[in-house]
């Protein structure tokens, strides 16, 4: 079976698929945490209109679920939309939910000492039944920014040139002891004469600071590509 959510209007929960039901939000603005739907499978979503509608994960149940984020400025465009695929036989709204401490072997949630990277602050959750990390603010940009980024497994740098300029896409870890302001590839490219390689994106690896800068030209699906040392 599969279902899907969606905000329609500015006061409206539409599901479509194997459920067919339209739920009034009509306060969805002014109730500070949106409106929660509670699926037979033991999904719970948070859904809140602001700008937009958001749809984040409360809790994970037995079904898949997948969210699609819609922009903040698209006018014909300004809904998520989270389709549960599995056993879901009926779909509750409501506005206040109470979960058990002790529900980490289920489908509880646990709160993770960290920040939002869309900057609301200390408002992450680990789930343990899909491994996600997400924000459980309502009105969060990228409620799944954490489990994002975590899924990249880009762990290099990569830099797209032109014939007068680059760009550097820095790996994670130069986070780590303000590496961003000290980065050696950086500094290396700037003083450049020309362009070191012709334009194109390229993935650029060193394995000791006394080795050269391996490039290696990235295919459009960013995967496949010539390797030269620079």
């Amino acid at each position: 079976m599969s279902v899907t959510v969606h905000g329609a209007s500015d006061d409206l929960i539409e599901i479509d698929g194997d459920i067919s039901e339209e739920f009034g939000a009509y306060d969805s603005d002014e109730d500070g945490d949106g409106k929660l739907l509670a699926f037979s499978d033991g999904t719970v979503l948070r859904v809140k209109h602001g700008s937009v509608w958001r749809i984040t994960p409360v809790v994970t149940g037995s079904a898949a679920l997948a969210i699609v984020q819609c922009p903040e400025d698209d006018d014909e465009n300004y809904s998520d939309a989270a389709t549960l695929d599995g056993d879901v036989r009926w779909v509750v709204l409501g506005v206040a939910i109470a979960k058990s401490r002790s529900a980490v072997g289920g489908h509880g949630v646990i709160t993770v000492n960290g920040y939002c990277p869309a900057g609301c602050g200390r408002t992450l959750m680990f789930d343990p039944t899909n491994g996600w990390v997400s924000c459980s603010a309502s009105d969060c940009a990228r409620p799944t920014a954490v489990t994002e980024l975590l899924a990249d497994s880009e762990s290099e740098h990569v830099v797209q040139l032109s014939q007068v300029t680059f760009t550097v896409r820095h790996p994670l870890r130069e986070r780590l002891d303000d590496g961003l302001w000290e980065c050696e590839l950086h500094d290396w490219i700037k003083d450049q004469p020309k362009a070191p390689h012709p334009p194109g994106r390229y993935r650029v690896v060193r394995t000791r600071p006394e080795h050269p800068w391996t490039w290696t030209r990235l295919a459009a699906d960013d995967e496949e590509g010539t390797a030269n040392e620079h």
